[in-house]
């Protein structure tokens, strides 16, 4: 049904019931209950709302309200942005401005070289020099130069002779290094160089006592599409090796001592030098007839192309994929191996890249987040990867918002691609698209590597979205009111804190209508400061209850917490919610609770509270006594049987619990989630089983003296088998057949998930450092079984589970600790 439609037939009722007719269609909307959502066009299954109610057996609440739009003014158009300032690289027919000189014509003679300078301002490496040296060492210092695209060196990496470092005075090198192998006519575009500043004790063995003072990279063609030229002064970011996907910019934070600075001197040219137009690179490419491969050959193709996308090629791979490219173009998995497989140095096969990427069969927008990794350097492939993801719907894209946030730190330019098509899709869709972006980019604005990046999008965004603004700014406002509640009663002794939460509460003046950046469906009017309290946990989280805005709405109760890192946890459970929207394509609804989570600041944020519900440690000991109940098989069973005394009652209790069991069995194995315990497995009173707190994930599980705590795959106890009717029942089996069928469904989208953690190794996450992490889902997902031997896999995983008696053990410690 229409949501129109509906709207007609319930003013027809309201029309019948108040005996008032002056009421138009237009002027009035359908509003969701207790929400600040609602139904505009369309169809009414399509809102996220509707489907919920539907998939959980809940009565959909829907208000005939006056439409709040209907009386306003059209908005005005948003400002324009300033007109940028023309470049001397400006297009006159698609050719370079006579005033500017072609990157392609330099000399091929000319190879890339830099001029190593000084380095200035050494104070603060000069301590660290002092804090590290043994007694005695005196310290030499050098310059470490490499170029690199994507990750990749084009050219081995360069040194500058060796300096000592004294309190006297800046070292001063004037040392060209040439990069030999680049040609400055053949530099790609997306080519960037980096450097590091080592010392080095005097008598010390090179690089085993080398320490990395700081490092700097910025792009050698710039943001005005021209080479850059002449002495160059860049501020180093402190004690670290050159990151080659890292900030390519200097560092600008202002805090702390002031950095080194880094002077390094490039070729003149007697004009300006610019990156040749596209219309031009485009005149490179040259025509080749396509070859055919032998059947070896067609075996190997498809086994290279099948591989995921942690599997390297090799410099066999990269030549056979780029001798029989033609003959592969149809198949869009293999476009992110071709793309790995010409040579950035030479010219022609750059320009046969670009052509066929533009030719290649398209790939699922899900599958272009490839293309958005740290290895695709070049812009062109990376706004191609964007156009594949500017045709998901407003709700597919904000599935990834998380992702495509942080891999804006890997453009090259602010002005990206993908800086322009979020920002668009965010002012289209404010409170959702745009309300995500927002609190990614403001939840790293502590981070000096970004915040000038992120801090300009936030702005422009501000700039340009209207009423939204003001929304932003109260949430913004409650938070910073919530942070010094925080704060202050970790300052006072635990028996004090609650009053002291509460008084404070009571003072704060909070606006009269505020939506907090957990769900900005709910609108708030308050704090209900007798239901809030502190919890007990190290870092004092602060346990909330606001009052929902609209009368007849439920409040919404959230956990404030100041002082954790919550990144880990909203990536985990943006990683299940994924999941169960694929199950639910499939046609498999295992009714998962993946509970709201978002990081607002540098370890600050929200999460949202499960009611009518319990950790099983708590039922546990309601049910079975002591530590002892960890071992007894009825308390799950008992629970659900008194919050559904009727058998039917009873038996759909049963039915969601096997289904969410058979959901987090499967989720948890394959993110690998560990610190697995009764106390951070819940269930609700209607049968859902979820669970809480992602401290550790990709297979980091918990050791004590050596041991490994969780030895189970994932937890699945005798009493989870009881409600289930233990092994041989009718549900157990189903159970089983459940959890094959969900993983057998996340197999298909292996990729997919080793693509969504490997564009989140730059958050910093101390579990998702490097690629090696990832390793764990592609031992999980199991890519080279067929289905049968999946499922015989998993069944296996599930009596192993039942069997291992450490997790019983784990959640008895767990009974006793918190007794």
């Amino acid at each position: 049904m229409a949501v129109g439609e509906l709207l007609a037939k319930a003013l027809r009722e309201y029309e019948k019931t108040m005996q008032d007719s002056s009421r138009r269609a237009e002027q009035m909307t359908l509003k969701v209950l207790g929400s600040n959502e609602y139904l505009g066009e369309g169809e009414v299954i399509d809102y996220t709302y509707v489907r919920r109610c539907l998939k959980k057996g809940k009565d959909i609440e829907l208000l005939l309200v006056p439409n709040p739009l209907a009386d306003l003014p059209p908005l005005p158009p948003p400002p324009s942005p300033p007109p940028s300032r023309p470049s001397p690289g400006d297009l006159v027919e698609g050719q370079l401005s006579p005033h500017v000189d072609s990157l392609w014509d330099i000399s091929p003679q000319f190879t890339l070289r830099v001029k190593v300078l000084s380095v200035e301002n050494l104070r603060s490496v000069e301590e660290a020099l002092r804090m590290r040296a043994k007694a005695g060492a005196s310290w030499q210092l050098f310059v470490r130069m490499c170029v690199y695209i994507g990750g990749n060196p084009l050219c081995d990496v360069k040194e500058t002779s060796l300096v000592a470092a004294d309190d006297t005075g800046n070292p001063q090198w004037s040392e060209w290094l040439d990069t030999g192998s680049i040609r400055v006519c053949c530099l790609p575009r997306a080519a960037r160089v980096c450097y590091t500043l080592v010392g080095r004790p005097h008598l010390g063995r090179r690089e085993l006592d080398e320490i990395a003072l700081g490092w700097v990279s910025m792009q050698l063609i710039g943001h005005d599409e021209q080479l850059v030229q002449g002495v160059t002064s860049l501020r180093l970011w402190a004690d670290e090796e050159a990151n080659p996907i890292g900030a390519n910019m200097e560092n600008v934070s202002f805090y702390g001592a002031e950095p080194p600075v880094l002077f390094v001197q490039y070729d003149s040219y007697q004009r300006p030098v610019a990156m040749p137009k596209a219309a031009q690179r485009s005149s490179l490419e040259q025509t080749e007839l396509g070859a055919s491969p032998g059947p070896e050959k067609v075996v190997r193709l498809k086994r290279i192309i099948e591989g995921d996308p942690l599997s390297p090629l090799s410099a066999d791979d990269k030549r056979l994929i780029w001798q029989f490219k033609h003959f592969i173009l149809s198949s869009p998995a293999a476009l992110p191996k071709f793309l790995q497989c010409h040579s950035w140095l030479e010219r022609s096969q750059v320009a046969k890249m670009h052509s066929l990427l533009h030719q290649w069969a398209p790939l699922k927008p899900t599958e272009a987040l490839e293309l958005l990794d740290a290895k695709f350097a070049d812009e062109e492939i990376r706004a191609y990867a964007v156009s594949r993801l500017d045709g998901l719907s407003d709700a597919e894209l904000s599935d990834f918002v998380l992702q495509l946030t942080q891999v804006l730190k890997y453009e090259a330019r602010h002005n990206s691609a993908l800086a322009r098509m979020l920002l668009r899709r965010a002012l289209a869709c404010p409170h959702q698209v745009g309300h995500q972006f927002f609190w990614s980019l403001k939840a790293e604005m502590h981070l000096p590597e970004v915040c000038e990046r992120f801090g300009l999008l936030i702005e422009e965004y501000m700039r340009c979205c209207g009423p939204h603004r003001e929304q932003l700014m109260l949430q913004s406002t409650v938070e910073q009111l919530l942070i010094k509640a925080a704060n202050l009663v970790k300052t006072v002794p635990k028996s004090e804190r609650v009053a002291l939460l509460r008084e404070e509460l009571s003072a704060v003046q909070f606006p009269p209508k505020f939506q907090l950046p957990l769900d900005p469906r709910f609108e708030c009017s308050g704090l209900i400061v007798e239901k809030c309290k502190c919890m007990d946990s190290k870092k004092v989280p602060l346990w909330l209850v606001f009052k929902n805005a609209d009368p007849q709405g439920r409040n919404l109760t959230v956990m404030f917490k100041c002082g954790d890192d919550l990144r880990q946890d909203a990536l985990t459970l943006q990683i299940i919610r994924i999941m169960e929207h694929q199950w639910e394509r499939a046609g498999l609804d295992l009714r998962l609770s993946p509970y709201s989570c978002v990081a607002t600041g540098d370890e600050i944020g929200f999460i949202e509270i499960v009611l009518n519900s319990d950790t099983t440690a708590n039922i546990s000991k309601k049910y079975g006594g002591g530590a002892g109940a960890a071992f007894k098989k009825e308390p799950m069973a008992q629970y659900l049987r008194e919050h559904n005394p009727t058998d039917r009652e009873y038996e759909e209790a049963v039915d969601t619990f096997c289904l969410s069991l058979a959901g987090y069995c499967v989720a948890t194995y394959v993110i690998g989630i560990g610190d697995r315990h009764n106390d951070n497995v819940m269930l609700s009173k209607v049968g859902n089983l979820f669970h809480i707190d992602f401290g550790h994930f990709l297979g980091n599980f918990k050791w004590k003296f050596g041991v490994k705590r969780e030895r189970a795959p994932f937890v699945f106890t005798p009493d989870f088998a009881y409600v289930l009717g233990d092994k041989g029942a009718e549900k157990f089996d189903h159970f089983i057949s459940i959890c094959c069928q969900a993983y057998n469904i996340l197999r298909q989208h292996s990729h997919e998930f080793i693509n969504l953690f490997s564009l989140m190794l730059s958050t910093g996450i101390p579990e998702l450092q490097k690629v090696e992490d990832i390793y764990w889902l592609r031992g999980c997902l199991m890519p080279h079984m067929t289905d049968e031997q999946a499922a015989e896999y998993f069944t296996k995983l599930i009596y192993t589970a039942l069997a291992t008696l450490t997790t019983q053990v784990n959640n008895a410690v767990h009974i006793i600790a918190h007794s």
